[in-house]
């Protein structure tokens, strides 16, 4: 309705969150309202990154090893341990470099028309799992168990993505604001 009453004719269907019209078709390119930015896409990978890192550290050289006793640890044990994470966090960096822009342009392409953000954190575990495999045939399999790897990657990549789910209706809402506002 305009100011004075007289009814508007709508030309395309309501947003289904706003009820404002729009045309029915995603936003063209990579925006899309029912996935996160491209800051959301970087603060999965790099929450995904950080708990693969400390989980493939701690299954790889902790639980592998044994855990050591708590009473016989010094602070130069301690140092090296963190110094050897910080390395091996820049090993899981680079395999995760290679293959991190694939998997986030794959996981937003393929439901950037789906709503149900579960089913994006699903997208997203499958393909860090297959991510695994794809890295091992292309590098000979450098891993012993790499279907382990597998599952954990893809786990820690679904959480990645599960953490930036609150990001998604501030994204509607900054595109409605610019399409509408």
């Amino acid at each position: 309705m305009t100011a004075e009453g007289v009814p508007v004719e709508q030309s395309g269907p309501l947003h289904p969150r706003s009820g404002a019209e729009t045309d029915g078709r995603p936003a063209p390119g990579w925006a899309s309202d029912n996935t996160p930015a491209t800051s959301g896409y970087l603060l999965a990978v790099v929450i995904s990154w950080m708990l693969i890192s400390v989980g493939s550290f701690a299954s790889d050289f902790l639980l592998e090893e044994g855990l050591p006793e708590l009473r016989g640890i010094t602070l130069e044990d301690l140092g090296f341990g963190i110094f050897f994470l910080a390395m091996w966090s820049v090993v899981v960096g680079f395999f995760g470099a290679l293959t991190a822009p694939f998997g986030v342009a794959a996981v937003h392409f393929a439901c950037r028309r789906t709503p149900n953000q579960w089913l994006h954190v699903a997208a997203a575990g499958f393909v860090g799992g297959v991510a695994v495999y794809a890295v091992a045939v292309v590098f000979g399999e450098p891993w012993r168990d790499w279907d382990k790897m597998a599952a954990g990657v893809g786990f820690c990549t679904a959480i990645g993505r599960a953490a930036v789910i609150p990001l998604v209706p501030a994204v509607r809402n900054r595109q409605l604001a610019r399409q509408f506002g």
